[in-house]
């Protein structure tokens, strides 16, 4: 999946004019009703996310068909820019936990020089995107030590050290 990946569905009953009404500005601004809706919850989630000063959002999911022990992982950070050096995007390296084996979808791939000079496939944000799978490593899902909780808090922590260490004057 690509970061412009547009598989979910939000669903919501609304009366027949509301929907007739709702139509027609879309319309009226040039748009589809879904394009308008989907722009209007995009705008919902960073007006949200600003308010909370949530300014990385991880979300660790496991869609339909995936197997147990499988998952989807979405870092999406509030300003692009700060994942970024110079306007390139700059690679970091996933948490290494233990039980657990979290790798990046190509597009968002990197070769890492670790301390130490290993080169390790890491991440790279792409438009303030990065997606990739976790995986339960050589036990069941159910017995794994490391929480789905704490492989939340790594990944966010380790995207909280990325835009620490991108500020200017770091």
């Amino acid at each position: 999946m690509v970061a412009d990946d547009k598989s979910e569905f939000l669903r919501v009953r609304v009366s027949k004019e509301t929907k007739e009404a709702f139509e027609q500005f879309s319309a009226e601004l040039g748009k589809s009703p879904s394009d308008q809706l989907r722009d209007l919850v995009d705008a919902f989630i960073h007006e949200e996310a600003v308010r909370a000063n949530k300014d990385v959002v991880v979300t660790i999911t496991r869609p339909p068909g995936y197997d147990l022990g499988a998952w989807l992982v979405k870092i999406k950070v509030l300003d692009p820019n700060a994942v970024s050096w110079m306007g390139k995007p700059f690679g970091f390296l996933l948490p290494e936990l233990p039980r657990r084996r979290i790798q990046s979808d190509a597009t968002y791939l990197a070769a890492i020089l670790a301390p130490g000079g290993e080169i390790k496939l890491g991440g790279h944000f792409v438009d303030g995107v990065w997606q990739g799978h976790l995986y339960s490593n050589g036990i069941e899902e159910d017995r794994n030590p490391t929480s789905i909780d704490a492989v939340h808090k790594a990944l966010e922590r380790v995207t909280r050290d990325l835009i620490t260490s991108l500020k200017p004057g770091s």
